[in-house]
């Protein structure tokens, strides 16, 4: 799972890989020592530019090929500077496996830097009902928004290999009426502002419509504009009625225009989902107008909700499993520690 345009996009830190990732370590180290350094005389106004908060994360993708390989596939290292006014600068470190090689060929994967960036998050009390903001700027990559699982599934290399570039990544939502229902959303970038010609691209641009209707558990869900993964101006438009049936089984009932498959866009899905003592069981299906002859559109889930130190690791190590591949996924996480001061 190698993203080529990230390693081709720092093409300064290919060369000295290990360079960088220790330059971040040593950084990171440094900045442990800032809480013991303003701790003894601390003003009582501190300028919002001093660092108030650290936050350290390193995690890799496991995972057990049945029958031929166990190992650690892309490797993370994040870390978090909190100052104030809603600002963090973000740092993440990648070791990931190339194309030719093998998870335990150390010296064949590839290292480097693969996003530094100032990060602003603020609600604004403007306009009717506030305006949302969230902006990245510096060496950023760009993920889709998508909560479809086939919008995922049919986009699933834009996140195995996100494009990196130098720029500014703009995100804004404003509600239109003070129950929610209706809500405007502008995500724009850039363009890598390290290359010759920029290009400035609106990833997103739509309205979402999502009132009730005159029946409980009856609603519309619509999106209107520019939406990422899809060519039409209406990327969805269904009805949907999701009630809670036989005392705790959840149905939900979709038909009309569905996200996903441009091909194939009208259908209906129905998926259901039901708790037990230890574990929830769920799963969907679609059936599109025109569906290709012997095309599937289904897919099950499962998930563990008791007792409360297995639902914690489950959902910390984010188990799954390939049936594609007959490969066993996992989080693995190596270091996780915060401080503030």
């Amino acid at each position: 799972m190698l993203s080529k345009g990230a390693t081709m996009n720092a093409r300064s830190f290919h060369h000295v890989p290990r360079t960088a990732l220790y330059l971040v370590c040593g950084s990171l180290v440094v900045l442990l020592g800032l809480p013991k350094l303003y701790s003894q005389e601390l003003p009582r106004r501190r300028s919002s530019w001093i660092p108030r908060s650290l936050t350290i994360e390193s995690s890799g993708a496991g995972k057990w090929a049945f029958g031929r390989e166990i190992g650690i596939g892309e490797m993370r290292l994040r870390s978090v500077l909190g100052f104030g006014w809603n600002l963090n600068l973000v740092a993440v470190a990648t070791s990931r496996v190339g194309t030719d090689a093998k998870w335990n060929d150390w010296d064949k994967r590839e290292n480097g830097l693969t996003e530094l960036f100032f990060r602003y998050s603020k609600k604004f009390p403007i306009l009717p009902y506030g305006l949302q903001v969230r902006a990245k700027a510096g060496k950023v990559e760009w993920y889709p928004i998508f909560t479809d699982p086939e919008l995922i599934i049919e986009n699933f290399d834009l996140y195995l290999h996100p494009k990196s570039i130098y720029g500014v990544n703009l995100t804004t939502d404003v509600p239109l009426t003070s129950r929610g229902y209706l809500n405007a959303h502008v995500d724009f970038s850039s363009g890598d502002l390290s290359s010759a010609k920029p290009i400035p691209t609106f990833k997103n641009a739509f309205l979402r419509f999502t009132p009730g209707l005159f029946i409980k558990d009856l609603g519309l869900s619509a999106q209107v504009g520019r939406t990422e993964g899809t060519r039409h101006i209406v990327s969805e438009a269904f009805v949907h009625y999701s009630p809670t049936i036989l005392g705790d089984l959840k149905l939900d009932f979709r038909v009309g225009k569905l996200p996903g498959k441009d091909q194939t866009p009208y259908g209906a899905r129905i998926s259901l989902e039901r708790p037990f003592k230890y574990i929830a069981l769920g799963g969907y299906y679609e059936r599109r107008l025109n569906q290709p002859a012997g095309r599937q559109i289904m897919g099950f889930s499962w998930r563990i909700i008791s007792p409360p130190w297995l639902a914690r690791f489950m959902s910390t190590f984010m188990v799954s499993y390939d049936t594609n591949t007959n490969t066993l996924w996992a989080n693995i996480p190596l270091i996780a520690a915060s401080i503030g001061w």
